[in-house]
Order: structure tokens, then C-alpha cells, then sequence
């Protein structure tokens, strides 16, 4: 019985979260080693909106924290860097709606420290001209005056994982995904799920 009533817990309490209703990041993507010394108002700030899942920074897989308003940050110290991004939005009701994911595009730049910048991209307000935007998806870098950052794109076809250094070569998605934390698997495989598997899972989470 108080394994039940513990299930039903973690039920009201995740299922919110898988719905969207208000989430927030849980802190800033990292593109550098947080465990050297590293003075952090020399730090440069990208912004994301929520849509923008960052897979990796300069060739080290990351993971972007689930939020539904306000931006995610990317922390990078000054000088040339690559970025993985891909857009990843759900459209629509649960009947008519449909999960909208583009191609991964990695950005080659150079940041300046201190330096603010946000991701930009063609803004769109239903599921067909999401589905339109994302076969050419292709996101811009501006500063805080709006200048664009001259920098490299190259279109990754296919959805892709890429490996951290130091990792054996036969390192793969589910292995990657495995080091996750739980919520972190949650929230991947949400993105991922269409709105049946959706469905099912909030009917499991509640008659567990």
C-alpha cells in the first residue's frame, strides 16, 4: 500500500513536468571544464529559446535542461567554439497535434568575453509552417545590438548524438542516454514519444 501511495506521488508529481506546465532550467549548459578555475564574468552567454536543444558544445555531448518560456544559457569562456543545435518543438492539441524536430546544424564562432548573444530563427505560429521552417532550418547568432556573428554552419542529416572526448569509440546513443540522470531520461524520451505514446504513458504514471 505505501508503495503505491510513493507511485502515485512520483505521478503527480512528474506528470506535470511531461505537460509542460511551467517548467524551469535547472542552470546553465557548461562549455567548459567547471572544475579548473575560471573566472566567470569573463564568460560569454548564449541564449536559447526553449525550442533549441543543444547536443553538444565543441565535440562534448550536453544536455539541455527542459524549460517551456524564458531562454537556456551557454557558458563558453572567449575564442572559437562549435555548437550542435536542433529544433525541437511539440505542436498542436494532444488529437491533432505532432512533435516538429529539424536536422542537427552545427555553428562554428568566436565569442568575445563577457559577450551576450541569442540564437535566432525564423519565428513561426502553427504546425505546418514549423514543419516548413525546419527543412531549411538555419539559426543565426546576434549580439545584444542585433549584429549577426559571422559563423560557420554545417547541416548534420539525420538525427545524431555525438561523442564526448575521451569515450570509447563504440559509445552509442543508448549507451549516452543510459548516463543520464532519470529525469533527464524522462525528458529525452518525451521529446521523442508521439502523441499516442504520450497518452499511454500519463495512463501508466496514474494507475501505478
Amino acid at each position: 500500500m505505501k508503495m503505491r501511495f510513493y507511485k502515485y506521488m512520483l505521478g503527480m508529481v512528474l506528470l506535470p513536468l511531461l505537460v509542460a506546465c511551467g517548467a524551469t532550467a535547472t542552470g546553465p549548459i557548461k562549455g567548459y571544464d567547471s572544475s579548473t578555475s575560471v573566472d566567470t564574468a569573463q564568460l560569454a552567454r548564449i541564449y536559447l529559446p526553449p525550442e533549441i536543444e543543444v547536443l553538444d558544445v565543441d565535440g562534448e555531448v550536453k544536455s539541455t535542461p527542459y524549460i517551456t518560456e524564458g531562454m537556456n544559457e551557454v557558458h563558453l569562456l572567449p575564442g572559437e567554439h562549435e555548437m550542435t543545435v536542433k529544433y525541437v518543438k511539440y505542436w498542436g492539441d494532444d488529437v491533432s497535434g505532432s512533435l516538429v524536430r529539424s536536422d542537427d546544424v552545427t555553428l562554428r564562432f568566436t565569442v568575445a568575453a563577457s559577450g551576450e548573444y541569442v540564437l535566432k530563427f525564423p519565428q513561426v505560429k502553427d504546425n505546418l509552417s514549423a514543419s516548413l521552417m525546419v527543412k531549411k532550418f538555419s539559426p543565426v547568432l546576434e549580439d545584444k545590438q542585433g549584429g549577426r556573428l559571422a559563423a560557420r554552419k554545417m547541416h548534420n542529416r539525420g538525427q545524431r548524438i555525438s561523442q564526448p572526448p575521451n569515450e570509447e569509440s563504440s559509445l552509442d546513443a543508448a549507451d549516452i542516454v543510459a548516463k543520464q540522470k532519470p529525469l533527464e531520461k524522462l525528458q529525452f524520451w518525451w521529446k521523442l514519444a508521439d502523441k499516442e505514446e504520450r497518452k499511454a504513458f500519463q495512463r501508466w504514471v496514474l494507475d501505478q
